[in-house]
């Protein structure tokens, strides 16, 4: 597997960076705010969604004139390969001792208009990171809050 992260820094003085990663033949762009409360790149993600104080909020694109297509049925994989990037993006997090919060609850035309992305590249996750306030969730906590596996598990048929 070749891989391989570009950045580029836009004229945000630096409270921006766009990042392309490339996983083989996948590839997601990412988009990168950083900063303190005071700075640009924070105002314009709260034009998008919340963003719970994070120090930094990397938003992962898609690029679709990129992406690979399913002969069968035309099914585009941009989101997919853009999830399974943020998904080893918060990995690499965990492995740093920093925490995620992964956000699909943001208003895409802002993130557009804010950031300026291009017709062929749509935003598909927000991922924050920092360092998480108080002490983590028990992971007890999913036998009482998720459905058994008896109800979203089906073996040969549903």
């Amino acid at each position: 597997v070749r891989s391989a992260i570009s950045l580029n820094s836009s004229s945000d003085r630096l409270s921006l960076w766009i990042v392309t990663i490339r996983i083989g033949e996948a590839s997601a762009s990412a988009l990168v705010t950083v900063g303190g409360s005071q700075s640009r790149g924070r105002e314009r993600r709260a034009r998008c969604t919340r963003d719970f104080g994070a120090p930094l909020a990397i938003i992962v694109c898609a690029a679709t004139d990129e992406a690979w297509t399913r002969k069968y049925d035309g099914k585009m994989i941009a989101d997919i390969d853009a999830s399974i990037v943020t998904d080893h993006m918060m990995l690499c997090a965990a492995s740093l001792g920093l925490d995620t919060l992964w956000i699909c609850m943001f208003k895409p035309d802002a993130v557009r208009e804010e950031f300026h992305l291009p017709d062929n590249v749509v935003p598909v996750n927000i991922l924050l990171d920092g360092y998480g306030a108080g002490e983590p969730a028990s992971p007890d906590r999913h036998d009482k809050l998720r459905k058994p596996l008896s109800e979203t598990v089906f073996m040969e048929s549903f």
